[in-house]
């Protein structure tokens, strides 16, 4: 086994308990390239589209937005953020736990092809990008009168901030719009030492 850890300082971070109701929530990308890339590649299936493409990307090179994490901390509009390293769905689940609020979903951060993907080797888009991981993204809650400025900082970065949701009052809970109702999301991911 190969490991290593890295350490680090900080005058402030974003915390993880932070979350208002009213605040918008919002992700720093897509998801659903690693889940898809790693079945690619350990399945040895063909790469045939610019989804695939960007799937296995996305596991042999990640990027990760240091750059955006940095810029958003030093402005102070984020209430909440956690990194989705272990999953979306873990990540929302982490956040309304520590925060106390309901996670509502209206929409998920589905990337262009993963339905055709996901269609042809018999996976559910929901699972792809809830439960696959190692996306490096970033999730924040922002006050709704914040979102402008947080997006103007997003983008001269070169990324994009993309609004999936709202914080409620209530028990903690993940929930997404599926239809007529939201309904709640398991807690599954990346579980360290499991």
């Amino acid at each position: 086994i190969i490991d290593c850890i890295i350490i680090g300082f900080s005058e402030r971070i974003i915390p993880r308990d932070g979350a208002k109701k009213g605040d918008i929530l919002a992700v720093s990308g897509k998801f659903g390239y690693t889940s898809a890339g790693l079945k690619i590649l350990l399945e040895g299936l063909e790469i045939e589209t610019k989804f695939d493409k960007n799937a296995i990307s996305s596991v042999l090179e990640p990027k990760p937005k240091l750059k955006l994490g940095i810029a958003m901390k030093e402005s102070g509009i984020p209430t909440a953020s956690m990194d989705s390293s272990d999953g979306l769905a873990l990540t929302l689940h982490e956040i309304s736990l520590k925060s106390k609020v309901e996670v509502r979903l209206d929409r998920l951060p589905e990337p262009s092809g993963i339905k055709k993907f996901a269609e042809n080797n018999g996976k559910k888009v929901k699972d792809l990008i809830l439960y696959g991981g190692e996306e490096y993204e970033i999730v924040y809650t922002i006050p709704q009168n914040k979102f402008k400025e947080a997006q103007i900082i997003s983008k001269e970065l070169g990324a994009e901030l993309e609004q999936i949701g709202t914080i409620e009052k209530g028990a903690p809970a993940v929930k997404l719009f599926e239809g007529k109702t939201y309904n709640s999301i398991e807690k599954k991911g990346w579980t360290h030492l499991s």
